[in-house]
């Protein structure tokens, strides 16, 4: 069978974007049975013996850009089946097709969105849900909305638990010894978000709580990575707001010689969520094992089960209360188990079965 994927979009470093490069990577050198190309903006450090690689470098958001490729899809490529993810599927592609659908965020918390984009938005979702042959997602509450909100049978909804995607680590740049805290004016003990921005991050209610955690005589400060959480200024607003300014340290996107050192020299990572389908960001984390103090959201809980402390991220007094205890107490970390069993190689194994029924 002729596959195509549609890797376009894979173009910054988002957790995410590791995640679906690596499935790529994985999903050529583990099925022999099949011949692949994938359509790319750039060139892929990916290369196997059934594998062509097409530089296609055209923007998703523009209609006329995508029907372009779907007609080049259709007359010229004519794969058996394509293999799409999120809403990027061209709207007058009629061949046959898988879809990935990592979240419903952008319908339900991307506030910055115009109702028109949003209405679109959702247009060209729902088409693609219903063209779709299968529909691939990472946990059941959304295959139940896409049943209740699109009216999507529950037999073409497929649940798929993805994995956590670790960067190779630059063995020589891990040697240097670099104090953090002293480079970044970091004066007290912290705790590490690498969440990603947006409403339903939950950060407006975390600088609240570690406002009053401070206010009653903890000495923590908060650490935030991310290009997209440094350049919010809503963001840096609630902690002027808060009066915080002394205890929250904006970093931006980290060089990767600092990065284990964030994580090791830290407290622990905290990761208030009020969503999120399968929690690609805590993959360093895993990697470091660092302690993890998080939502109480199904998704997580059912990976890091009593390997991590849990609060109501709704709930202010709780967060508070369970911060509280998690920096007075040492953490004997072992993710073991976890990093087992969400890999590349077992979610690989999985789809390839589908492709099998195909």
């Amino acid at each position: 069978m002729k596959i195509g994927l549609d890797l376009r979009f894979l173009k910054s470093d988002t957790y995410y974007e590791k995640f679906v490069y690596d499935f790529a990577r994985t999903l050529v050198h583990n099925d022999n049975k099949n011949d692949y190309t994938f359509y790319v903006s750039h060139k892929l450090e990916i290369s196997a013996k059934n594998l062509k690689g097409i530089i296609y470098d055209s923007s998703l958001d523009n209609y006329f850009a995508q029907k372009k490729f779907g007609d080049f899809l259709e007359k010229t490529e004519k794969n058996d089946l394509m293999i799409f993810f999120d809403e990027n599927v061209p709207q007058n592609y009629k061949g046959r097709f898988f879809l990935f659908l990592s979240s419903l965020e952008d319908m339900f918390y991307n506030y910055d969105k115009k109702l028109l984009k949003k209405y679109l938005y959702q247009n060209m979702l729902k088409k693609s849900l219903n063209l779709g042959e299968k529909i691939f997602v990472f946990d059941g509450e959304t295959k139940e909305e896409l049943n209740e909100r699109f009216n999507i049978s529950e037999e073409k909804i497929e649940v798929i638990t993805p994995f956590f995607s670790f960067q190779e680590k630059n063995k020589e740049e891990a040697l240097i010894n670099l104090d953090v805290k002293s480079k970044y004016g970091i004066k007290s003990d912290y705790l590490l978000y690498d969440g990603g921005a947006g409403g339903y991050k939950n950060l407006e209610r975390t600088f609240e709580v570690f406002s009053s955690l401070i206010n009653e005589g903890k000495d923590v400060s908060l650490v935030l990575f991310g290009d997209d959480v440094a350049k919010d200024i809503n963001l840096r607003h609630l902690v002027v707001y808060n009066n915080i300014q002394e205890k929250v340290f904006f970093i931006g996107d980290i060089k990767s010689s600092e990065e284990k050192h964030f994580y090791t020299q830290s407290l622990g990572c905290i990761f208030p969520s009020l969503y999120e389908p399968f929690p690609f960001s805590l993959a360093n984390s895993l990697c470091y094992d660092i302690p993890l103090i998080t939502s109480n959201i199904l998704s997580i809980q059912n990976i890091f089960q009593k390997d991590a402390h849990y609060f109501n991220p709704l709930s202010r007094g709780d967060m508070q209360k369970s911060i509280s205890d998690f920096i007075r107490k040492n953490h004997n970390i072992d993710y073991t188990e976890i990093k087992k069993s969400y890999t590349p190689e077992n979610f690989t194994k999985k789809f390839i079965e589908f492709l099998e029924k195909a």
